[in-house]
């Protein structure tokens, strides 16, 4: 075992070859209006992740799964807090041992774990950098924030600003904005946005990607996260992706970065000898047409880590229109019927339905007249922040 602190020695395919792959799981959706996302590393196991890369030569294993404790059951603070604590000290311990951690969410809100937990880790080295790739730029603080979602709130956290139980774990780990880049932003709100700017933190919209090139434009994304750091960190909000292409995500907009065009831009990653982590989230099974979206985080994976492209998406589109579905996919089960409407899951266990006594008591909490804040967004943009 290599002790904290160690160099890691990187490969010709650095992520592929050089390190075992560990898988986290997040089953946490409490910092979203829609928690079903929670429901999302149980339905990607299904979907053959791990098994695709060992197809590839990987070493990997999936770890664990994190969900809130009991005594955050009622409240969303709590668990989001729990969840990133614990998420933290795993991810620090497996790059301290010279892994490579991979993180499936759950919401978002998750990165503020997973990112501190790397930053500590690589604390004695240097810096971190962070690409955030995301139509959403999720850097509201309490102040800010027009819905109080916590999904709307991991950066500015990671930057130092939020709630002090938040900025402050992992020691108070923190980035440097001048060492963050954001990719695909299309849809935000002027609280964050001037947060952003004041610390002039680059921020490369979806037009600019449309004007330039996606590969221009990471080009220029990893020349800033990798400049006088000891390694960067990639974390992809499936909602980057063009909602036709992906249409299981928590919080969709339209437009954005086709599934193709993103699954061939990530082949580069495999070859960066820096990245020292990776992050996928707010995968949503109770929104997703035919599995289409679990397939493409399987082989958005494929391609980060092995330099694969396998996803030919208009190959994919016909034979979903002949076989009435993918493949491939995960096939939708009953769950009974509740109020007349059938209620159906393409995860073993996964209620895509009203869900638990738990989860119907927050959704209750959070309706009109609550102390929630439900005020809608004064400037177009992500709903809930």
């Amino acid at each position: 075992m290599k002790a904290k602190g160690a160099r890691l020695e990187p490969g010709p395919f650095f992520s592929a070859h050089a390190r075992a792959v560990k898988t986290i799981g997040v089953a946490c959706g409490r910092g979203a209006r829609d928690i079903r996302c929670e429901q999302a590393p149980e339905a990607l196991c299904s979907a053959k992740l791990i098994s695709r890369m060992r197809s590839r030569g990987l070493a990997a294993a999936w770890v664990d799964t994190l969900r809130p404790s009991r005594h955050a059951s009622t409240d969303d603070f709590k668990a989001v807090h729990n969840v990133c604590r614990r998420l933290a000290k795993r991810v620090e311990t497996i790059l301290a041992r010279n892994k490579f951690p991979v993180v499936i969410g759950g919401d978002h809100s998750c990165a503020i774990g997973t990112w501190k937990g790397i930053a500590r880790s690589l604390e004695s080295r240097g810096p971190l950098g962070l690409l955030w790739v995301d139509a959403h730029m999720d850097a509201h603080t309490p102040d800010t924030t027009p819905s109080g979602m916590l999904h709307g709130m991991p950066l500015a956290c990671l930057l130092g600003y939020g709630d002090p139980q938040l900025v402050g774990l992992a020691a108070g780990a923190r980035l440097q904005p001048e060492r963050v880049c954001l990719v695909g932003v299309r849809s935000f709100e002027a609280g964050e946005a001037a947060l952003l700017q004041r610390l002039d933190v680059r921020v490369f919209f979806m037009a600019e990607i449309e004007e330039r090139g996606l590969d221009t434009v990471l080009s220029e994304a990893l020349a800033i996260v990798k400049k006088g750091t000891a390694g960067f960190g990639l974390t992809i909000d499936l909602d980057v992706v063009d909602p036709r292409d992906a249409p299981g995500v928590g919080t969709p907009a339209p437009g954005g970065i086709g599934a193709n065009e993103l699954i061939s831009a990530l082949t580069r990653f495999a070859r960066e000898p820096g990245l020292v982590s990776a992050e996928i989230v707010e995968y949503n099974p109770c929104r997703d047409r035919y599995g289409a979206t679990a397939s493409l985080v399987v082989n958005m994976i494929d391609a980060l880590l092995c330099g694969q492209h396998a996803l030919d998406l208009d190959r994919l589109i016909e034979r979903e229109q002949h076989h009435a579905a993918h493949p491939d996919a995960l096939l939708p089960i009953p769950l009974g019927i509740d109020e007349g409407r059938a209620r159906w899951t393409t995860a073993p266990g996964a209620t895509c339905g009203r869900g638990s006594r738990n989860a119907r008591r927050r959704r209750a909490s959070r309706r009109p007249g609550t102390t929630r804040s439900t005020a809608p967004a004064t400037v177009p943009g992500r709903n809930p922040a």
